[in-house]
């Protein structure tokens, strides 16, 4: 029998869509505007995972005896044929380490791993940049 929608609780980071919009508002007049202005095209609004991707991700988390993940914001080269200048995200695979007796989340850089020949051998930069890939999608954050 299938579990119903209703008996699996909200994940607590879970912000609802007004205060999603609300953020995605601020970025758009904050931010996004003067990007814009600066490359004189549109900028990236958004990045789109496939759920094989997200996976992967998990799976590199898992083989690092890693504790999450890091998103740093980067931008292409201008020599970049699809996406000169956009705003793409970089992810990288982190670890709980202590320094001075403090947990902290440091990157792991995967080529720098002792098993990395043996590993995922893709890049962390495989997200799909709207615009230009919008491919129809809601840019707005909200359906």
């Amino acid at each position: 029998m299938a579990e119903d929608k209703a008996d699996k609780p909200v994940p607590s980071f879970f912000v609802g869509q007004e205060v999603a919009q609300k953020m995605i508002n601020n970025y758009v007049d904050k931010k996004y505007q003067n990007a814009c202005k600066h490359l004189g095209k549109e900028d990236t609004r958004s990045v789109w995972y496939t759920k094989d991707h997200i996976e992967k991700l998990l799976k590199e988390i898992d083989i690092s005896n890693g504790s999450g993940l890091r998103f740093y914001f980067g931008a292409y080269g201008d020599d970049h044929k699809e996406f000169a200048g956009q705003t793409c995200l970089i992810v990288y695979p982190t670890r709980k380490k202590y320094v001075e007796n403090k947990p902290v989340d440091i990157d792991i850089v995967v080529e720098k791993e002792d098993s990395f020949p043996n590993r995922i051998q893709e890049g962390f930069n495989f997200g799909r940049p709207c615009p230009p890939k919008c491919d129809g999608a809601n840019t707005g954050g909200g359906g």
